[in-house]
């Protein structure tokens, strides 16, 4: 009879033939083992203080000492050590109360030959204990790194247990994108959903096709906020299987990239704005010589006495449509060759302050402009191009407001940077103009040129910045200037207009 190592026992009894006969049997099983004899309370705790044994076997009653005394020494001295009673008369009553104490089994003296195999499954069942506490606190010790690893990063983890359709998230979910401690854990059904419509089949799809490869699994797609507005993201994530291969588990991270996208997106508009403006400078230039070709017939049209006054108005109407051609090419050759800001360390509170009322007149009287920007904030700015994109900005609230309404106008630091916003309460617009915004000639007036945010993005990027745009329909829009905060003390601001 085999139990993988050497046994230790340690055998309380008072008589030594019983002692002897138990010995014998076990030798006889051949059980590798070696064994220490006491018959007291005194060398039972020695023992068990100074020798761990693998197994203990007691009599029931003993002299000064008994059976049940010395289970409950050993669950203190030794609470993993596999416990059995071999007594001549235990009765049935005071073994069940024994296994209750926490023996594991009770052997009767006339029925020695079934120790072996108690002893045998006794130790089995320690190692199968020891092995399951062992996994047990290894899972525990891998859960809790994973909790640490989980906050410390900014991602959001994800724990996709596929047989139940539940999704566990990390505590991020919360702090980045504003969901309550309540969907901590949610069906998978709820993240589906979150998706953006457009986007919802591919994303679907792609993960299913990973679980059924046992594949990584990478994907790009639009993710609800809890307020409702969009975020792109970048999911990864690993199938876990079990011990016959099959997918039990996918965990992984979701990473808002919207930033990312956003400032690609606006290195791209750069260069096509500079590929443009270079086409542009061009094109201004031979459409100006056209058009000085033609003023002077106006103004011969204009001087002739006999044209009479249709001739008059027609003359007029080319002069007006000239001049407007002039103030086009104008604005592309500034588009097309930007001049480079100079610099100056000012505090945005006193700079804005200054502008307030400009920017009021620009706005009308129907439109109410607050003004919040706290003092201490510094940044380095070209005064008269940045002029031009507030301006800008104040222009396209006022048309989004034909009724009239409210302009915000907010400064807050931001990191390593100074955040001015305008906040509008008009029509909004939707995602497909919001994606095209900053796009050189496009635009939804009738009588714009499409060249005004182009240019406030050329002259924000010249500045070192970035200028992004956030609105849904009906419920307004915020342009948002990032600016670096100045190392260098303001320089004297005097309050000059420019």
């Amino acid at each position: 009879m085999m139990t993988g190592h050497h046994v230790r026992l340690l055998m309380l009894e008072d008589n030594p033939r019983d002692a002897e006969l138990i010995e014998r049997h076990l030798r006889r099983a051949q059980l590798d083992f070696s064994l220490s004899l006491v018959d007291d309370e005194q060398g039972f705790r020695s023992v068990l203080e100074n020798n761990d044994p693998d197994l203990i076997l007691s009599d029931y009653h003993l002299p000064g000492f008994d059976g049940v005394t010395a289970l409950r020494i050993a669950k203190i001295l030794a609470p993993s050590t596999p416990f059995i009673f071999v007594s001549g008369s235990i009765g049935e009553e005071r073994a069940v109360e024994a296994l209750r104490e926490g023996a594991t089994d009770y052997v009767l003296k006339d029925r020695l030959s079934r120790l072996p195999s108690a002893i045998v499954r006794a130790l089995a069942e320690r190692r199968e204990r020891q092995l399951r506490q062992n996994v047990e606190s290894a899972l525990r010790a891998s859960e809790q790194r994973f909790q640490y690893a989980a906050a410390a990063t900014r991602e959001i983890i994800w724990d996709w247990n596929l047989s139940t359709a539940r999704i566990w998230f990390s505590a991020a979910l919360r702090d980045h994108w504003g969901y309550s401690s309540e969907y901590g854990e949610s069906d998978s059904d709820w993240f589906e959903k979150r998706i953006h419509p457009d986007d919802r089949r591919d994303v679907v799809a792609s993960f299913q096709e990973a679980v059924a490869h046992r594949e990584r699994w990478t994907a790009e797609f639009r993710f609800a906020r809890a307020d409702e507005s969009y975020t792109n993201v970048l999911s990864r994530g690993m199938v876990v299987t079990d011990l016959r291969g099959e997918p039990v588990r996918m965990i992984g991270a979701v990473l808002d990239i919207t930033e990312r996208l956003h400032l690609e997106n606006q290195l791209e508009q750069v260069r096509r704005i500079e590929s443009l403006g270079r086409v542009a400078a061009t094109v201004a230039h031979e459409f100006n010589n056209v058009l000085m070709g033609i003023l002077p017939v106006a103004e011969v049209m204009a001087r002739t006495p006999d044209g009479g006054p249709a001739i008059q108005r027609m003359a007029g109407l080319i002069n007006d449509s000239i001049m407007r051609g002039r103030r086009l090419t104008e604005q592309i050759l500034n588009f097309s060759k930007p001049v480079e800001p100079a610099l100056i360390p000012t505090p945005l509170d006193s700079w804005l302050t200054d502008n307030l009322s400009e920017m009021r007149s620009l706005a009308g009287k129907r439109i109410e402009i607050n003004l919040n920007a706290p003092p201490g904030l510094v940044v380095s700015i070209d005064a008269p191009q940045m002029q031009q994109v507030l301006s800008n900005l104040i222009v396209n609230a006022r048309q989004a407001m034909p009724e009239g309404g409210k302009i915000t106008i907010g400064v807050e630091p931001d990191a390593e940077t100074a955040a001015l916003s305008i906040t509008d309460d008009g029509t909004g617009m939707p995602l497909e103009i919001v994606e095209r915004i900053f796009e050189p000639l496009f635009t939804t007036k009738r009588s714009g040129t499409g060249l005004g945010l182009a240019v406030a993005q050329q002259i924000v990027a010249r500045h070192n910045g970035t200028i992004r745009v956030l609105s849904k329909e009906g419920k307004g829009t915020t342009f948002q200037i990032l600016l670096p905060l100045s190392r260098v003390e303001a320089m004297s601001w005097t309050g000059t207009k420019t």
